[in-house]
């Protein structure tokens, strides 16, 4: 049966009409869905949308999983910064900083100050690191101040979407 045949006998259907013997309500033939006392085997059709449902719900149930994760890791966020703000606000006291300005980096630089931005007076950016600890963070500071002096400093936004991924704006 060709497309046109197809096409022809579907618009045939749609064009009979029937009596429901039940109610006497008239509908169309193509509409009809005829009552059968045992369930009809599952079609290929039917196994194809019970496995959608049973993907979407697999789906449904790693992205709640995954936002779960992403509050748990925030809220751990908020609060390892929360306790290097107690910290470094007796540190920056001392040096009549905003601790405010400062924002939390961690490793190897572990704040960086936007000195008078609370304010609305920004007047330097200061890169604050505890004395290195090892080799390895001597010589990391050691680069980025090589690097600074240099003058290999730019400024740059960086658009960070929901999901995770960088665009530059």
């Amino acid at each position: 049966m060709g497309t046109d045949a197809l096409s022809s006998y579907f618009e045939q259907v749609a064009q009979i009409a029937c009596i429901c013997p039940e109610c006497s309500g008239v509908f169309r033939l193509s509409d009809a869905r005829p009552y059968r006392v045992a369930r009809p085997a599952p079609s290929q059709l039917d196994n194809i949308d019970r496995q959608e449902r049973s993907l979407q719900a697999a789906i449904d149930k790693l992205e709640l999983i995954e936002d779960q994760l992403r509050e748990a890791a925030r809220k751990s966020g908020l609060r390892k910064a929360q306790k290097q703000l107690r910290k470094i606000d007796k540190s920056f006291s001392a040096s009549k900083l905003d601790p405010h300005d400062a924002k939390v980096i961690c490793d190897p630089v572990e704040y960086i100050v936007f000195d008078g931005m609370t304010k609305g007076r920004l007047r330097r950016v200061l890169l604050c690191a505890s004395e290195p600890t090892s080799k390895g963070q001597e010589r990391a500071l050691a680069s980025i101040g090589a690097a600074i002096s240099a003058g290999n400093v730019e400024f740059e936004t960086v658009r960070i979407s929901a999901d995770g991924t960088c665009s530059s704006a």
